[in-house]
């Protein structure tokens, strides 16, 4: 949610930022409970639609139609994501289209048998690398 959180503040409500690092960030918060629901062989039709729908109005916003991707759009400052390629909750094709939809530049980078979890724990060293190399090759 941390990724979702930013690319809504960066490129839906005008926060700044020289730079974004993004880690496992879903393309639509549908397409996550779906893949939860299926992963607990219960019927994501309609069940994801019909708990996003009560979680929305509960809470005050269009939880079906939350997508970060569409966020993606406005964010044109250079984007990190790293993703893990073996992530059963927040897929390489939903992290792909995340990162197909950024405006600026953009680097990804898969983490090899990773699942849903901190990359900096699953690789420490490939995580110190990729990110020391972007954030060091950033210029004002």
């Amino acid at each position: 949610m941390g990724a979702a959180a930013v690319l809504r503040a960066a490129g839906d409500l005008g926060a700044t930022a020289d730079a974004l690092v993004l880690e496992s960030p879903f393309d639509r918060l549908l397409t996550t409970v779906e893949h939860r629901f299926e992963l607990m062989h219960v019927p994501s039709f309609p069940c994801a639609r019909l708990l996003l729908f009560w979680g929305g109005l509960q809470l005050g916003f269009d939880a079906v139609r939350f997508a970060p991707a569409e966020s993606a759009r406005g964010v044109s400052v250079p984007t990190l994501v790293m993703a893990g390629d073996r992530d059963p909750y927040v897929t390489v094709d939903d992290t792909g289209r995340v990162f197909a939809s950024l405006a600026g530049p953009k680097r990804l980078e898969l983490f090899p048998g990773a699942t849903h979890q901190c990359l900096v724990r699953a690789d420490r060293a490939r995580w110190m690398r990729v990110t020391c190399q972007f954030l060091g090759g950033l210029t004002r």
